[in-house]
């Protein structure tokens, strides 16, 4: 019997936790922006390297999220940024990926603990018409924690903070910003997030 009654517990404790909240029952005017399953956001993004202060750049991104029960939710993003050369050479990097994100909502506040998986594709375009350009990608993972703040009842504004440990060509110089050499390394990479997202 005592078993029985566990066992029904945990069932009970699971089914409530999949299951919409009161809030989530309310007319969709009236919802608040953290009670909404959908997001769309937009965000200006920094880059700097871990371990090499000469690597550093800066740019713009999008995400979509989707709420998948009250403490978890997926989100796609995508970055665009302009990363310092060396000389006229021009780099842009476009980072692509997925967060998983635990929220954790304080009235008006909501931090989010993130991780995820991303890879990060690079366009190098030399100076010198001579030399060929350098095109790679890197392989990485990530983890932060972010705060979101709403703004109403369909906008929030946030700032995430994550650490990124990426994998892929080492690069020649100080700023790993000319040729791909064909070997690989490790590297990290801090980048910071400030946004605003609409929530649907």
């Amino acid at each position: 019997m005592f078993r029985l009654t566990i066992a029904v517990s945990l069932i009970t404790a699971t089914l409530s936790l999949a299951s919409p909240s009161n809030a989530q029952d309310a007319p969709w005017r009236e919802r608040r922006a953290f009670d909404r399953r959908v997001s769309m956001g937009v965000y200006g993004v920094g880059y700097a390297a871990a371990t090499d202060d000469a690597y550093r750049g800066a740019g713009i991104g999008a995400k979509l999220g989707v709420r998948l029960l009250p403490h978890l939710a997926v989100e796609v993003f995508t970055d665009h940024l302009v990363m310092e050369g060396q000389g006229d050479d021009v780099r842009h990097d476009h980072p692509v990926g997925f967060n998983l994100v635990v929220p954790f909502t304080f009235g008006r506040f909501r931090l989010r603990p993130l991780a995820g998986f991303c890879a990060s594709f690079s366009f190098i375009e030399h100076d010198l018409a001579s030399t060929a350009r350098s095109d790679t990608i890197a392989f990485g993972i990530h983890g932060g924690l972010g705060v979101e703040v709403e703004l109403g009842r369909f906008f929030t504004a946030y700032l995430d903070v994550q650490q990124f440990l990426y994998v892929g060509d080492t690069r020649d110089g100080d700023s790993w910003a000319s040729s791909a050499t064909g070997e690989m390394s490790f590297f990290g990479v801090t980048q910071g997030v400030l946004g605003i997202a609409a929530h649907l």
